[in-house]
């Protein structure tokens, strides 16, 4: 197309028909009654909205809105020569002899699209890393900033090795003190405190286990109540160690039987420590028994409210080994954990 007139019209048709599609499907938001696809088209309405203002009507990519200004301005290739400006300017600054930059507003006009896709192209590298699994957002972010950010400014330092025989004193101090900047930049840190997700807890808590599957004989807590140190909480009682500790009384009082009537023959000693040994071990058994057993009287560790008390606990009824039952927060202080 010849005309600037016909350019303009073709670049202003798709954000037209975006802004169309938006406004329309904001209005049917504003009138159909809460659900799904009134959210919906809300979430569509400001995405389009959002993206038609913010990226496709930019001038600072080669979007709809750089034709808009290039024909506008009637200024071809607008972004070549405003990088060209901005690169010369550069240069002269730095203090390497070559071409002088065009006008004052195209070069800051380069300035300004460089910094705008340093941000935008930093901004979508972000974004990969974050929504693709991470090995491939690593690579995916890699290939973003190596291709966009990297990859020019690597070339305009290599053209700047081959122009160093220009580079005069003024500009060498000048350049050096850029490359001091950025390693300053890299060194010092930008953030003085460091930032971490946390659960605010009581400085002292007591989770409340079922030592063994056991029956629950008396409750004496509740939700909410106050209890202090050594207060009984639940007394639970097992079957199967109680059956366990008979047997292995009787196992006792049989050994015992047993080591009396070879005190009281001629026997070899070789079969008293045998049965000795026997006795030490059910008296061992023993001991680990009946720990077991006091393990399921449990007690308060110190001054505190219950939390968080099984609410269908009741007298009769039986609980799993290693069941959470409830737990004591302490009364005073706190505690947060940062993970």
């Amino acid at each position: 197309l010849r005309e600037r007139r016909q350019r303009f019209l073709v670049s202003i048709a798709g954000i037209a028909a975006e802004g169309l599609f938006g406004l329309l499907a904001l209005l049917a938001w504003l009138a159909l009654p809460d659900g799904p696809v009134r959210s919906a088209l809300f979430v569509q309405a400001s995405t389009v909205l959002i993206i038609t203002l913010a990226i496709n009507l930019t001038p600072f990519i080669r979007f709809d809105g750089y034709f808009l200004l290039s024909d506008a301005l009637n200024f071809p290739n607008l972004h070549e020569r405003a990088f060209s400006s901005a690169r010369a300017w550069l240069r002269r600054f730095l203090g390497f002899s070559g071409a002088a930059p065009e006008q004052r507003w195209l070069t800051l006009f380069g300035l300004a699209t460089w910094i705008y896709r340093l941000l935008l192209f930093t901004g979508i590298a972000i974004l990969v890393y974050h929504a693709f699994p991470k090995v491939l957002g690593v690579f995916l972010a890699l290939v973003e900033i190596g291709w966009f950010i990297a990859m020019p400014v690597w070339r305009e330092l290599h053209i700047w090795w081959t122009l160093r025989p220009t580079l005069s004193r003024n500009g060498r101090r000048r350049l050096g003190g850029v490359i001091a900047a950025l390693a300053l930049a890299l060194v010092i840190p930008w953030q003085g405190h460091v930032a971490a997700p946390g659960v605010l807890t009581t400085s002292a808590i007591q989770y409340v286990y079922a030592p063994a599957g056991s029956r629950i004989e008396e409750i004496h807590v509740a939700n909410g109540a106050r209890v202090t140190n050594g207060n009984l909480l639940l007394k639970l009682s097992s079957p199967d160690l109680e059956m366990q500790s008979a047997k292995n009384q009787a196992r006792i009082e049989q050994v015992t039987h047993q080591l009396r009537a070879l005190a009281r023959g001629d026997q070899e000693r070789d079969k008293i420590n045998v049965v000795t040994e026997q006795l030490a071990r059910h008296y061992v058994q023993q001991e680990g028994i009946q720990a077991d057993l006091q393990r399921l009287t449990l007690a308060a560790e110190f001054n505190g409210a219950a939390r968080d008390w099984d609410g269908a606990l009741a007298a009769g009824g039986w609980v799993r080994k290693n069941a959470l039952l409830g737990k004591i927060v302490g009364e005073h202080g706190a505690r947060v954990v940062v993970f």
